[in-house]
């Protein structure tokens, strides 16, 4: 069952807003060993025009962060396709400065996962994936995030678009992930462990190991072709997101699998 499941249970969860989750609801899909999520939002696109911006605000510490766009629900069958575009990143800091990313022109260090091509006015993802821009947050202060975007609606649903931001850990351990942790040795093994319990700090190590093992894949996705395919049982449900830019599907589909595989899960 945790071979079967852990993958698809881990796509779907992450596909939900926080408060429907069953099990992640403590953690955002950006939220890894070396980074924190600070903020995150999904917005439905329904128009092909970038006649409107997506806004997210957030109360960011000086340092190094990174905005993070993607595109959700990837769709295509013999008669289309569903595209994602994205056009520039408008960041206005608490002095009302405004710093400007042109999606199509981005810094040097920005990430791109997913399938996609540049045009002179926007970046196009055509599969699910990512776009990760590295930004400094130059004074501690309020900030407003304002994505232009626009959708290829194919398909019953609009283009659906993430946009998050994340800040850097350095020597420090992601108490989110430390406190979701906590959670699912409650739920899944019914342990009630303190964040300095042993037992959750050898879990934590596993996380830290599971990532840096997904670092060093080639392919970002969960699809490891020939030692790992994500099935999708429920194959009636188009919405499948196999991407893994942050690398954090593949770490908790591995969680998902210790706390499964082990004796208590089914037995106490």
């Amino acid at each position: 069952m945790a071979l079967e499941t852990a993958c698809e249970v881990v796509i779907r969860e992450f596909a939900e807003a926080p408060e429907k989750r069953r099990l992640f609801a403590g953690v955002e899909i950006g939220d890894t060993p070396m980074n924190s999520s600070l903020a995150s939002a999904v917005f439905s696109v329904p128009n092909s025009d970038f006649d409107r911006t997506y806004d997210l605000t957030a109360s960011l510490a000086q340092g190094a962060h990174m905005i993070s766009i993607r595109y959700l629900n990837d769709f295509s069958d013999s008669d289309g396709d569903r595209q994602a575009r994205f056009d520039r990143v408008e960041v206005v800091g608490p002095d009302g400065d405004v710093t400007i990313f042109e999606v199509e022109a981005p810094p040097a260090e920005t990430e791109i996962d997913g399938c996609g091509h540049l045009t002179a006015d926007y970046y196009q993802l055509s599969c699910s994936g990512s776009i990760k821009i590295p930004w400094t947050v130059p004074v501690t202060g309020d900030y407003l995030i304002k994505l232009s975007a626009a959708g290829e609606q194919y398909g019953p649903d609009p283009v659906r678009i993430g946009l998050a931001l994340t800040a850097a850990l350095p020597n420090a351990q992601n108490e989110k992930i430390k406190q979701q942790l906590q959670t699912l040795h409650k739920q899944l093994l019914g342990e009630t462990l303190a964040l300095d319990d042993p037992e959750l700090a050898y879990s934590y190590e596993l996380i830290e190991e599971a990532f840096a093992y997904r670092l060093t894949l080639d392919n970002a996705g969960l699809n490891q072709w020939p030692a790992q395919q994500c099935s999708n049982q429920n194959w009636q449900v188009s919405n499948f997101d196999t991407s893994d830019a942050t690398r954090m599907k593949g770490v908790w589909m591995t969680l998902l699998t210790y706390f499964m595989t082990d004796f208590r899960f089914l037995h106490e």
